[in-house]
C-alpha cells in the first residue's frame, strides 16, 4: 500500500468536519461559538486554527476529524480513517462562512424578553406558603433579580448565560386550582436555573435538580454546608443537556450529585445521567429522600424533617 503523502493527510484534515459528521447521521446546534451535537449533547465542535475539532465529553475523547475516524469507525487505524475521509464526498471547512454564520442573530437567548407583572405579591406567597421556602431567600433571589413574576402571575426562575445575560426561564404557576410548569418563550435551553456557591474558578461540583423549587429547598437545608457547588434545576427530568453546558463552562468540574426525584421518572433520570456522562464521578443523592419516605426535596422541607 502507498505511503500517505502530507498533502493527503492535510486534505483529510482539513475536510468540513460538521458536514462529515452530519452525513454519518449527527445533526448539531449552535451554541455559542461552538456546535453542540443533538443525539449526544456532550459531544461538541468548536474552531481551532483553520478547522473544526471535536471534545466529546463522556467518552474522554477530542481531537480533528482524523481522531474522530480512527476513535469511531477504524479502529484506530490512522491510514484507514484518511483513506475514509478522503473517500466522502464532503468540501473543506470554511472559516469565512463559519464566521457569517455565528454573527447572523440567534433565536434562542437573544429575543428572550419577559413581560414583569406590576408586583411580586403571587410569587412571594407561593414560594413561602406554598413551598416553604424562607421569606430571607425569596427577598434575596428578586434582589439579585433571579426570579420575577411575569404578568400571567408565573414565577420565572430565570436562565443566565456565562456574561449574565438573562436568556431563558423556568416558568411555575402560583394558582393554587391548577399546576402549571413551562418555559418561557424563546429561552435557550441549554441553560437552566442556577445558584452558584463559591469562586468560578473553584467549583467542584455540581447538583442536579428537576425543579427550580426542589434546588431552593435543598439550598435552603444544606446551603450552609455547601462550597464550590453550582445548583442546576434541569427544569424537567429529562432535560440532562444542560449539564453539559456547565461542564464546559467550569473547567474544574468533576462530580455530578444526581437530587433528582424519588420515584421511576427520577430512576431513569439518575440513569441516562450516568451513562451519558460515564467519564465524570456520578452521586446519587437521593438516599435522604429515601429514608424519609418523600419524593423530593421541597417535600423533605415541609415535613420538617431536617432541622
Amino acid at each position: 500500500m502507498a505511503r500517505l503523502t502530507d498533502t493527503q493527510i492535510q486534505e483529510a484534515r482539513s475536510k468540513d468536519f460538521k458536514e462529515f459528521l452530519e452525513r454519518e447521521g449527527f445533526s448539531f446546534r449552535k451554541h455559542g461559538n461552538s456546535y453542540e451535537c443533538v443525539e449526544h449533547d456532550s459531544l461538541v465542535l468548536n474552531k481551532k486554527g483553520d478547522c473544526l475539532w471535536y471534545h466529546w465529553y463522556s467518552r474522554d475523547e477530542k481531537g480533528n476529524i482524523i481522531t474522530f475516524v480512527q476513535n469511531n469507525i477504524t479502529n484506530g487505524n490512522f491510514r484507514q480513517a484518511v483513506a475514509y475521509i478522503l473517500n466522502c464526498n464532503i468540501g473543506s471547512y470554511s472559516i469565512e462562512e463559519s464566521y457569517s454564520n455565528e454573527n447572523k442573530k440567534n433565536s434562542l437567548g437573544s429575543n428572550f424578553k419577559i413581560d414583569i407583572g406590576s408586583d411580586m405579591k403571587r410569587l412571594f406567597a407561593y414560594l413561602t406558603t406554598t413551598r416553604g421556602i424562607d421569606k430571607d431567600l425569596v427577598n434575596q433571589l428578586i434582589k439579585q433579580d433571579k426570579i420575577a413574576q411575569d404578568s400571567k402571575n408565573n414565577i420565572v426562575f430565570k436562565y443566565m448565560d456565562e456574561s449574565g445575560r438573562n436568556v431563558g426561564g423556568e416558568l411555575k404557576g402560583t394558582c393554587s386550582s391548577k399546576s402549571f410548569s413551562g418555559v418561557a418563550k424563546n429561552s435557550d435551553e441549554n441553560y437552566g436555573f442556577t445558584i452558584v456557591i463559591g469562586n468560578n474558578n473553584n467549583i467542584k461540583e455540581i447538583k442536579v435538580f428537576e425543579a427550580s423549587s426542589d434546588l431552593l429547598s435543598y439550598y435552603q437545608l444544606f446551603g450552609n454546608g455547601l462550597k464550590n457547588t453550582i445548583l442546576l434545576s434541569l427544569g424537567g427530568c429529562t432535560k440532562i443537556k444542560k449539564i453539559s453546558t456547565y461542564l464546559r463552562q467550569y473547567e474544574n468540574l468533576s462530580l455530578i450529585s444526581a437530587c433528582v426525584d424519588n420515584d421511576k421518572a427520577g430512576n431513569t433520570s439518575f440513569d441516562n445521567i450516568s451513562k451519558e456522562y460515564s467519564n465524570y464521578e456520578i452521586h446519587d443523592e437521593r438516599e435522604l429522600l429515601l429514608n424519609n419516605g418523600v419524593k423530593d426535596y421541597n417535600e423533605l422541607l415541609k415535613k420538617g424533617i431536617i432541622k
